[in-house]
């Protein structure tokens, strides 16, 4: 396997790079991580099997896409590939903390801006995305719809519950998803460029800028993006502070963070099963509170 990667590097790097040294490195749920060198050069490389390979190429466009329209920090693509048994997924190596640096207390801050420019200037008429993709190992349906609480209800709530209805059974597929949509009502956002899957593990810093990685992208309510930044352990406020300095979050946001909250609480029970459906019945009763 690593012989063909680094061959694939070196033809699209157009150098002689012969990789000396392979290191696993730990924090991932779904692909094995590696950091390689040759010569002082380093690659961050993704390995699975080789039916996730569509996995790999669903991220690598995403990446490709936030590089191209947003200032923050996000991994470059060098390549991706399959061997005879394993897809893997090449990446810039960016030497980078879970935590910010104690010099630089304004870096959650300057993320909070980033991210609202990234929302503001990166629009369209519909919501959705060029292609389904991923959201974990889930796939995430992304046809374009023209109305936000169709998207979201259809799209995100009924897709996730059904295939949670399948594994655990007793779930109100057509109540539920009819709850959310009218929780979301009348709620026309702009479809703004979204990370999709931003919570802490997917944030990090480097000695001069915030860090994104593992997205999940979409056109759709800015508000996604910031409800799941308070689900999994919330930002630092300096990041909220940043953000809305930059543009104003909506009212109604607290009522709508739970439905965009309990898309990401389905997924991990479909994932993990677990505790997380447990949180499922406990969201839908709160959901119940509001309708």
């Amino acid at each position: 396997m690593w012989q063909s990667i680094s061959k694939d590097i070196a033809n699209t790097t157009k150098t002689d790079f012969q990789m000396s040294q392979t290191e696993e490195l730990s924090g991932g749920d779904i692909n094995r991580a590696f950091r390689i060198r040759s010569d002082g050069k380093m690659y961050f490389v993704k390995v699975n099997d080789k039916q996730n390979f569509a996995n790999f190429e669903a991220e690598a466009l995403n990446l490709d896409i936030l590089n191209c329209r947003s200032d923050i920090v996000v991994p470059k693509v060098i390549t991706l590939g399959t061997t005879v048994a394993n897809s893997y997924l090449v990446l810039e190596y960016i030497e980078m903390h879970t935590s910010p640096l104690p010099s630089s207390d304004s870096d959650f801050f300057q993320l909070g801006v980033a991210l609202a420019r990234m929302h503001s200037e990166n629009q369209q008429a519909e919501f959705g995305w060029p292609e389904d993709n991923y959201i974990g190992h889930t796939p995430q349906p992304n046809n374009y719809q023209h109305n936000w609480a169709t998207f979201f209800s259809e799209n995100r709530i009924r897709h996730q519950l059904q295939l949670l209805d399948a594994k655990v059974k007793n779930i109100d597929v057509n109540g539920v998803t009819r709850m959310c949509k009218d929780v979301l009502g009348d709620h026309q956002p702009i479809p703004s460029l979204l990370h999709g899957d931003l919570w802490q593990g997917n944030v990090a810093f480097t000695h001069h800028y915030p860090c994104l990685f593992d997205p999940a992208c979409y056109y759709g309510d800015r508000e996604v993006d910031l409800a799941m930044t308070e689900l999994f352990g919330r930002f630092e406020q300096s990041f909220y502070d940043g953000y809305q300095a930059t543009s104003a979050i909506d009212s109604g946001y607290e009522q709508r963070k739970l439905i965009y909250n309990f898309y990401h609480i389905i997924n991990h029970a479909n994932m993990f099963g677990g505790i997380y459906v447990d949180q499922v019945h406990t969201f839908i009763k709160q959901i119940q509170k509001l309708t």
